[in-house]
């Protein structure tokens, strides 16, 4: 049997890693998805993780970086007609997920071809939902079996001296620094306290709404619902 860590450098993996190997449990390979999206911070935590464990960390990079599908994908909507990008992912089409589950499968095809191969997902007491939605016979959930919440995650983690560059100090999970389906209450937090990433964002946004009108596409790029990211940047100026 070959155990996968599936580790998104988050407190939730993070934690499930040490514990772990605080119990001796047999790791394999350690695989992080990097789609280009993640936070700066999140890059230098996963550099300390691999300096603090020793384990060589696989990162998995897609074919073609999420900055492409987001650019320069061009496909046809039923709705719009030809269009260049898909945009921001939202709920009912969150065609990053498809490409980190693509890339990572690909990967331990490839490499562990013919053998039974157990992914280790780091799930906390309080998301056994989320278990049952998956339906994966090949996962395993260790924090459930260990009896770790997302809390007792966090200060696990922090009783090994990682801090995450302060991400967590203003956001409960911290997934790409770009993802919609933060709260406004979260977008306002990355406006206050990481700027160079919200005008990362901004600057995304506009990209990608000159590339559309240069080929005069016409369909709107929307970030929630119904607003685009300028309009709620423009919402969000001055609020407390």
């Amino acid at each position: 049997m070959i155990q996968i860590v599936n580790f998104s450098g988050g407190k939730d993996s993070t934690a499930m890693l040490h514990l772990m190997l605080e119990r001796g449990e047999q790791i394999d390979d350690v695989v992080f998805f990097d789609g280009g999206w993640d936070w700066p911070q999140m890059y230098a935590h996963i550099d300390e993780v691999e300096r603090k464990t020793g384990i060589k960390i696989s990162r998995i990079k897609p074919p073609k970086p999420f900055n492409y599908w987001f650019y320069e994908h061009e496909f046809n909507s039923k709705k719009r007609g030809h269009l260049t990008g898909y945009g921001w992912p939202v709920a009912s089409a969150r065609w990053c997920t498809r490409q980190k589950i693509n890339a990572v499968s690909n990967y331990l095809k490839g490499k562990y071809l013919f053998a039974d191969v157990i992914q280790c997902v780091g799930f906390a007491v309080g998301e056994e939902r989320r278990v049952e939605r998956s339906k994966e016979k090949n996962h395993r959930y260790p924090l459930i079996e260990y009896n770790y919440d997302e809390r007792e995650c966090k200060e696990y983690c922090y009783s090994l001296g990682y801090t995450f560059g302060g991400l967590y100090e203003y956001f409960n999970r911290v997934s790409c620094f770009c993802c919609p389906l933060q709260s406004k209450q979260e977008l306002l937090m990355k406006k206050r306290h990481f700027p160079e990433v919200w005008e990362q964002m901004l600057e995304m946004e506009r990209k990608h709404a000159a590339i559309r009108a240069a080929r005069g596409q016409q369909a709107p790029l929307l970030y929630k619902e119904t607003e685009s990211l300028l309009q709620i940047d423009a919402k969000l100026r001055g609020k407390d």
